[in-house]
């Protein structure tokens, strides 16, 4: 961790940055102020998101490229001090840069802002860094231990997703401030909160939950046991705190008046974490044999730590939708009962297509354990947006239900497609399970015993 606070660097980064802030004071006309604060937290922000994330993940990557990562995980340190001693040792450069911009903003602000929205914005930036880098670290390290028998592990992509997820979080927190007009609002569980507030509290959640998915992939990295409880706390509270945000598109609750607000929204996000958490988890034949054999022995507790969490995820999914079904059965009036069976047909054929990508996941996971995700995110990304296009310029509107969820369709042109999909899909996962499982020793389902 000093290593990175060389003499040189030390001096360095002060340096710069009042260059930079010396320049940002010219333009304001030589006052300090709200001109000056935007500059320190844009700046802030380019080193603490950006860089911050792309140390992280080489510190990791370059440690196993060297070897020496097998060294420190046979040291004293748990895996809740290697994961903070990963987060803020590897950063520990960026983060004195970041002291030094967090002074500026408050010394540009001090006489201008109230000492309680400084301590917000300064926490809200604070802790943004956090939960950026938190996610990063756990993403990266994911695609280690996926990757680390094939060869090297890229993880820009990791970088790039943390750095905008921080970013739309931190803008959102901070306009509200330096905007005071234009402030928004969140209706939140009935209570209206202002945005500023409401983002900080976001941020601090979900760098908590970060964090604690951080230790847990450590854990794993320790070959240390693990359970599902964390990631399945992770997605009910997720869902849950969605729900309580007003977030029903028009065409929904034009249509659905009687939907409960949170049920369509946690729904969708039910589907994007089982979505990133399919992509993201190892694959392989390992913890299948050994899923199955617990089961055929009924030692069923101890198999429910081998499920693979997306499998949970596509049952989260599931209820949901059930939810929403149930909720337009009884609804009254036959205007209203058409519109309620419109959206109940709607969500159950989103949850077959759900069921259809991840099956095909498994199938091109199954045929090039490697190369598996990346081709299907390929696939899928081709089915769900060049196909339709095409579809659409050659006036085949008729077709759209097999390629994604349609809007005002009847049984037969929207869950019936998708059903007949995901069918053929299972049966195609069937078969090449039984090729290549053979010949290649190439597994279905990885998810290490001790993983989140």
């Amino acid at each position: 961790m000093w290593l990175e606070l060389t003499p040189y660097r030390l001096a360095a980064m002060p340096v710069v940055l009042i260059g930079v802030f010396l320049i940002a004071l010219l333009f304001a006309g030589g006052n300090l102020g709200a001109d000056v604060a935007k500059a320190a937290a844009v700046v802030f922000a380019a080193i603490v998101l950006p860089w911050g994330n792309r140390m992280i993940a080489d510190s990791l990557i370059q440690e196993v490229a060297g070897n020496t990562w097998d060294r420190q995980r046979m040291s004293a340190l748990g895996a809740w001090e290697m994961t903070w001693a990963k987060l803020f040792g590897s950063t520990i450069y960026v983060w004195y840069g970041g002291v030094f911009c967090l002074g500026v903003f408050v010394v540009s602000l001090a006489g201008v802002w109230r000492a309680g929205e400084l301590i917000l914005a300064v926490m809200m930036m604070i802790l943004t860094g956090v939960f950026s880098h938190a996610v990063c670290f756990m993403f990266t390290l994911l695609a280690i231990r996926r990757q680390r028998q094939y060869g090297p592990t890229r993880a820009g992509f990791y970088q790039f997703v943390a750095v905008i997820i921080g970013l739309a979080l931190l803008g959102a927190g901070l306009s509200g401030l330096f905007d005071r007009p234009g402030a928004g609002t969140i209706h939140w569980f009935g209570r209206t909160i202002p945005m500023p507030v409401f983002m900080l509290m976001t941020v601090a959640v979900w760098g908590m939950w970060s964090v604690a998915g951080a230790v847990a992939v450590m854990r794993a990295e320790f070959q240390q046991p693990g359970t599902p409880w964390l990631w399945l706390g992770h997605l009910g509270f997720s869902m849950v705190y969605i729900a309580g945000i007003d977030l029903v598109p028009d065409a929904v609750s034009r249509y659905a008046p009687w939907l409960p607000t949170g049920l369509f929204p946690a729904f969708c996000l039910a589907i994007v974490t089982t979505y990133v958490t399919a992509f993201c988890e190892p694959k392989s034949k390992g913890a299948l044999r050994r899923l199955l054999h617990l089961i055929k022995r009924r030692e069923f507790f101890p198999a429910v730590n081998l499920v693979p969490r997306f499998a949970f995820g596509v049952m989260a999914i599931g209820l949901s939708a059930a939810a929403i079904v149930l909720a337009g059965v009884f609804v009254g009036g036959d205007a209203a009962a058409v519109d309620a069976s419109r959206v109940s047909l709607f969500t159950v054929s989103m949850f077959l297509f759900v069921v259809r990508d991840i099956v095909i996941l498994l199938v091109f996971s199954s045929i090039s354990p490697r190369y598996g995700e990346r081709r299907a995110f390929i696939f899928l990304f081709i089915v769900y947006t060049a196909v339709p296009a095409v579809l659409s310029m050659l006036s085949l509107d008729p077709l759209m239900p097999m390629f994604w969820p349609v809007w005002g369709g009847d049984f037969s042109s929207s869950v019936l497609p998708a059903l007949i999909q995901a069918a053929i899909a299972a049966g195609l996962l069937f078969v090449v399970r039984a090729v290549f499982s053979v010949s290649r020793g190439a597994g279905l389902i990885e998810l290490d015993s001790a993983i989140l």
